[in-house]
Formats: structure tokens, sequence, C-alpha cells
């Protein structure tokens, strides 16, 4: 199995890690024991993508056992992961060397956010926390348990999960490049690849989707020259999200990502805070059924997201 280095997590004695099983070809997700200070130095600066051979058992993830648990196998399941496996041993550990191009290109992007991430990480918390869940969107698991605040008030679901970051992204990017260095096809093609890059540097999260296909389309029909409704932009960003992720709106960033640029088409000329009364309105049936808290404070807190980003 290969594992990139950015998607392992090494928390006291206990690895874990996403992985790629060659001989079943899927997606796993694996724990083990580290063993002595020299094997966690190891896990902890490694910077390679690494290809491995390993001894364990297989099995599903552990369903909750609690009233309101964590869902730990649908939570996985989610993400297309339906087995993990309990490591024993690692019996050969090697940098991964691919040889198709496009994996190449995956291998410095990981490459990249594995950087990424040590140098957020070398940032005084709690600002290291906030910046890899903005930029990456992916949120920690004891995120919300070190700061309920900001669980509460919503704003890293309505800004990070739900996709925005990419429209600031595609918005910002335009502005500074296309006007004044590139031409209008030069910066289309460049654009394209930027979102396809930015995905795989998120972590390829889900909540990403429906904005990078809805930018990548946009970028078509503007390169050439074709004028297409916002609807069918919308539409066609659903139908492929769910032919490339089918599990895309059981997670709460593919629910908030539709939902609310759904809501968007149809509140766009209304004043900010019309907009930001609105858009936690429809956003609270979901905030609550995942969990189970709303904190009133979020309807300010999204007039003033609207206002600034005018």
């Amino acid at each position: 199995m290969h594992i990139y280095a950015d998607e392992i997590t090494v928390d006291g004695d206990r690895l874990k890690a996403k992985a790629y099983d060659e001989t079943d070809r899927q997606k796993i997700i694996i724990y083990s024991k580290i063993k002595n200070l020299q094997e966690k130095k190891f896990w902890e600066n490694n910077r390679d993508n690494l290809l491995c051979v390993v001894n364990g058992d297989l099995g599903k993830p552990q369903r909750p056992t609690n009233f309101n648990q964590f869902n730990v196998r649908k939570y996985f399941l989610t993400q297309s992961i339906t087995n993990q496996l309990n490591l024993s041993s690692f019996e050969k550990i090697g940098k991964w060397e691919p040889q198709i191009f496009f994996e190449k290109i995956s291998d410095r992007i990981h490459f990249f956010r594995k950087s990424a991430i040590d140098y957020f990480d070398s940032m005084p918390s709690p600002l290291a926390e906030y910046a890899k869940a903005l930029i990456f969107g992916d949120v920690e698991s004891c995120f919300y348990d070190q700061y309920p605040g900001i669980s509460d008030l919503g704003l890293i679901h309505l800004f990070s999960i739900s996709g925005f970051q990419v429209t600031y992204f595609f918005v910002f990017f335009k502005e500074k490049f296309q006007k004044n260095v590139f031409s209008q096809g030069t910066f289309s093609h460049i654009d394209c690849s930027c979102n396809t890059s930015f995905f795989v540097f998120s972590d390829s999260v889900q909540s990403l989707i429906r904005p990078i296909i809805a930018a990548e389309l946009s970028l078509f029909a503007s390169y050439f020259n074709l004028r297409v409704e916002k609807e069918k932009i919308w539409s066609f960003s659903l139908a492929t999200g769910l032919l490339l992720s089918p599990m895309l709106l059981l997670n709460l960033g593919g629910q908030l990502s539709y939902l609310l640029s759904f809501s968007l088409m149809f509140i766009a000329h209304l004043k900010p805070f019309k907009q930001g009364l609105l858009m936690s309105s429809v956003t609270i049936p979901i905030i609550l059924n995942s969990k189970f808290t709303w904190h009133f404070l979020s309807m300010p807190a999204n007039f003033f997201r609207f206002l600034f980003s005018e």
C-alpha cells in the first residue's frame, strides 16, 4: 500500500493514516501502535510519500456504542472508505516512486501539502488550527472540543467545509492576473490547472467537489464565449459530484455546500443583512441535525461575512 505523508497523524503512541491498498484497489484507514521513540520521530519527521508492506487484521470501522456517539463508520463511508487495518507490523517501508505522469504531479502536491502542514503546526494555537481548517477545508476531530465557540457560531462550517474558499481563490486569481498578465485563453488553462491542484492540496475534501466543478465549467464556458445559466452550472455540479462521490450528500460539508450555493442563486440581489439572515435560516435544520446545537450569534456573524465580502 502507499501512504501520503500529509495523511499521517501521530497522537502519542498511536499512528493513524489513510492509505491506498494496491492489492485490493481500495482506500483504507490504518491504525498502528508506535513501539519506541525512534519510530515516533520517524513518522513525525517524514515528508516522503511511502510504499509499505504490512501485516495486520482487516475489518470494518467500529460502530457507535453510545447514543449520539460519533459514528466513525458512517464518517469514513462518506469518504468511500469501508475498511480499516489494525497493523501488527511494518514489514518494509520505502519511498514511493510514481511512474505515471499524473501520479508524479499528485506526489509533488502532497509533498508541498505536508510542508504547509508542518509550517502551520509551528504557528501558535489557535492560529495553526484556524489556518489548516480554512485553507485545507479539513477540520481536526478535536478542533470543536478545544474551541466550542467556533462550533456554536458555525463560522468554519459556513466558510470552510461549504467550499466558499474556492470562490474567493478563483475571484482573487482572476482579478490579479487575467487583466494585467495573461490573455483570456492562457488564464483559463492556468486557472483550470490551479483549481484541480487546489482540490488535491485540500486533501480532496468532498465539500470542495461542487465549487471545483462549478469553477471548471465556468472557465470552459468563458473560454468558448458561451453563456451558461447559473442554475445549469449548479445542476451539472450536483450530477457530476454524485457521479464522482455517491455519498456526497450524506455528510455535513456536502449538504451545506449545495444548499448554500443553491440559496445564493435566489438571494444574491438582496442586501447583506437579508442575505445573512436567510443563509442562517436555511442552515439551521442541517446544523441541528448534525451538531445538536445552534448559536443565535451565527446570524450577525453571517451578516458581517456578507458585508465584508462585497
